[in-house]
């Protein structure tokens, strides 16, 4: 990929293109020239800033020039925009904390809000916007892998056939972007390469072989996605509908209406709400409260530095025990944890 960046305000005006090849070293020495540099290895590089734009850290690491990974905490102060031009990378971004939105040629607008991940691919000349809203924070994981690495991967993996990446194997060259939900082992994953534990040859060793699962764990939900039936017929109207149940249950994540009254609510049969639900979210409605309360739990948690009682009565448990529980099935480690400062 190639991005125009423009981090002081949302500026379109040509700017020099930086490619991520090379693990995107361009990117390095441009858009983050100011920040502190910890080069692990030639193939391992930890850039960490705090200026008027945000503050945090980034990782790049690259396995081979087909395969790389981006580990990002950051939290954004001010709105950005990036253009990236596409080079034929299918990226796999596992997502905890994010507020953005990418828009790609022609091919339509896409949010990236809170925690979920997201599989797209750029075919080559496919151009993709990417604003970035301010006062957000940003964690993520984003595996990049070039489209020709991963058809000889998909040879071995016919179960990926009925996919998105399926398309792929067969030659073509389209352009998806695809929604997944996030299973407690893929967030498990994602929060250990956030926070290696190693330096040095066992880092680079240890990130590759979290990032090989984790891609394997991308795959194996690709595939009881599509092993997910659309029983029911959806208008556009009924569409519309959905994303009202989701704004319904966003608005108050502590006291959310059962789903026949939030069927009501949004104007749909209770069935058709929820098989319309799960398939357009790839997560049931009452899996899709459980993220959202808990991306809300470990917001307060981290950034605001409330104490583990206070989080749990404001996303709604009456008992720490139970919150707590929850907690730590969804992210796999105690909001204890998450409290302490780093």
């Amino acid at each position: 990929m190639v991005c125009h960046v423009v981090m002081d305000t949302v500026d379109l005006s040509p700017v020099t293109s930086v490619s991520l090849n090379k693990n995107a070293l361009q990117v390095r020495d441009s858009v983050f020239c100011d920040s502190h540099c910890e080069q692990f290895s030639a193939q391992d590089v930890l850039l960490r800033f705090a200026n008027d734009r945000g503050e945090g850290a980034v990782e790049f690491i690259e396995f081979c020039p087909e395969f790389n990974v981006i580990l990002s905490k950051c939290f954004w102060k001010d709105k950005g925009y990036l253009r990236y031009q596409g080079e034929g990378w299918v990226r796999f971004n596992f997502s905890l904390a994010s507020d953005a939105t990418f828009v790609f040629d022609d091919a339509g607008a896409f949010d990236l809000k809170g925690s979920e991940l997201r599989v797209f691919h750029q075919p080559e000349g496919v151009a993709c916007e990417h604003f970035i809203h301010g006062n957000a924070s940003s964690e993520c994981v984003t595996l990049s892998v070039h489209e020709s690495y991963l058809r000889q991967r998909l040879q071995d993996m016919p179960e990926l056939s009925g996919s998105c990446l399926g398309q792929l194997s067969f030659g073509d060259n389209p352009f998806f972007f695809e929604r997944f939900w996030q299973t407690p082992q893929t967030l498990r994953i994602v929060r250990e390469l956030l926070y290696v534990p190693y330096q040095g040859a066992l880092r680079y060793n240890y990130v590759r072989a979290k990032c090989e699962e984790l891609l394997i764990a991308a795959f194996h939900t690709m595939i009881l996605t599509d092993r997910t039936p659309m029983p029911l017929r959806m208008r556009d109207g009924d569409w519309d509908r959905i994303d009202q149940a989701r704004k319904h249950i966003e608005d108050d994540l502590v006291q959310v209406p059962a789903v026949p009254e939030l069927a009501r609510l949004v104007g749909l049969n209770r069935n058709k709400l929820s098989y319309g639900f799960k398939h357009k979210f790839n997560m049931s409605i009452g899996q899709y409260i459980v993220t959202k309360r808990m991306e809300l739990a470990w917001y307060m948690l981290e950034r605001d530095r409330c104490s583990v009682s206070e989080v749990a009565a404001l996303v709604g448990y009456e008992h720490v025990a139970s919150f707590s529980a929850a907690f730590k099935a969804h992210f796999g480690l105690s909001p204890k944890l998450v409290a302490l400062p780093r």
